[in-house]
């Protein structure tokens, strides 16, 4: 069965990663873990701050308690924190950000005590989340997004909706990619009749245009693996691409900041110079994070429309049989894809 993804969205308090978090799950069916609140309630902790009004978290206990659950895969978890979560988790890391002014408005509603608000401000301006999200995780995996309005969280749900389904069609493509190792297995199979039945019960009805199951007698498994495979390496190429400029900015960020602390350390005269350089060259990145996010949606629409201009569906359900049968009846369409 096709593995569902585990999400982590993160940010400073504030930000609103518990009220995407819950939208989000409630459009995928995924389990929302709010780790702040499984803290409080089984005791994850090791005592309460009352100056900042929360918990000292037992990280290890955190994780212990999670393991279990993230192994099964359609999880989003929601924290401020992320740096202490197994890498091999997370398949997509959302990092929220806010302007100032919200953030401050935001957190004052909470009644948040005014060193703490302070502190969380400061945060956001440094971007410590998102620094910590790409000092733990793989660059490619971590989106920022605007968090400042209703409208914005909205439209970061449905982007996290959409990044799901490439993720389950990738997937998918995967599955059959390994079924198309064995040959031999797939030309072996024979539907059942009840499955026949289905399918011309569809085509009767106009749902299905794929020819009759029982005219088919051979799969050219070179050509559909040649396909998806073409699909694939596409995608590769064109992240790589994409992601070159970024891991260059990305090791300039970091050759500033090594040069920031050290010109502090001597009390320097150019610390503030490097400072608004280290501001303009993260809110470069966060442009061109943006950027990329969009260059991969409109490349992943045009396969899509292809695939779908060739009659060719990958939204594969139900068991093995399944799989083979829909590539089975599928087959002479994959040919289309060529022209």
């Amino acid at each position: 069965m096709t593995r569902q993804p585990n999400i982590l969205i993160t940010g400073t308090p504030g930000t609103g990663k518990t009220t995407t978090s819950q939208l989000a799950a409630s459009a995928l069916n995924f389990n929302h873990i709010e780790v702040g609140k499984i803290v409080k309630e089984k005791g994850l902790h090791d005592g309460y701050d009352e100056e900042f009004q929360s918990y000292y978290i037992d990280e290890d206990k955190v994780v212990d308690e999670l393991e279990p659950i993230m192994a099964n895969g359609g999880n989003i978890v929601d924290h401020h924190g992320c740096d202490f979560f197994p890498e091999r988790w997370f398949d997509l890391v959302v990092v929220l950000t806010c302007d100032n002014t919200t953030l401050y408005s935001r957190l004052e509603n909470r009644n948040y005590p005014t060193k703490k608000i302070q502190e969380n401000v400061e945060c956001e301006i440094m971007q410590v989340v998102l620094n910590e999200a790409y000092e733990s995780y793989k660059p490619e995996i971590v989106v920022t997004l605007p968090s400042c309005s209703v409208e914005e969280m909205e439209s970061n749900v449905e982007r996290i909706e959409q990044w799901v389904e490439d993720f389950m069609n990738k997937q998918t493509v995967s599955s059959l990619l390994s079924l198309l190792g064995n040959a031999g297995d797939l030309a072996d199979f024979t539907p059942s009749q009840e499955l026949i039945q289905d399918v011309r019960k569809e085509q009767q009805s106009g749902l299905n245009k794929s020819a009759d199951p029982m005219q088919i007698k051979t799969v050219d498994h070179d050509a559909i693996a040649q396909i998806i495979k073409q699909l694939m390496q596409e995608q590769k190429e064109y992240e790589e691409r994409l992601l070159k400029p970024r891991v260059r900015l990305q090791e300039y960020i970091e050759k500033k900041t090594d040069e920031l602390e050290a010109e502090e350390i001597i009390g320097s005269t150019r610390v503030s110079q490097l400072k608004k350089e280290l501001n303009d060259l993260k809110i470069k990145l966060k442009n061109l994070d943006t950027s990329l996010y969009e260059s991969m949606d409109k490349l992943r629409a045009k396969q899509q429309a292809k695939l779908q201009q060739s009659g060719l569906d990958f939204k594969i359900t139900k068991d093995l049989n399944d799989l083979k049968y829909q590539m089975w009846i599928l087959a002479p369409y994959l040919q289309h894809l060529n022209s």
